[in-house]
C-alpha cells in the first residue's frame, strides 16, 4: 500500500491544517488496511498448516488399524 501523499502548503495557515489532517487520515486508513491484510494472510497461513497437520496425522501408517 502506498503512502498517502504529501500535505501541501495551503494559501492560508487554516488551509494548510487541513491539508495535514487530509494527509493524517489517508496515511492512518493505509496503514490500518495493511494490518488487516497482515492479519488475514496470518490467519490463511495458520489454518493451512492446521489443515496440513490434521492431514499428515491421518495419514501415518497405524499398527493393526489403531496406534
Amino acid at each position: 500500500m502506498p503512502d498517502a501523499a504529501a500535505p501541501r502548503e495551503g494559501a492560508t495557515d487554516l488551509d494548510t491544517l487541513k491539508s495535514w489532517i487530509g494527509f493524517a487520515g489517508a496515511q492512518t486508513a493505509g496503514k490500518r488496511t495493511e494490518f488487516e491484510r497482515a492479519q488475514a494472510a496470518r490467519a490463511i497461513i495458520k489454518r493451512c498448516e492446521e489443515r496440513d497437520r490434521a492431514a499428515i496425522e491421518r495419514a501415518r501408517p497405524k499398527f493393526l488399524g489403531i496406534l
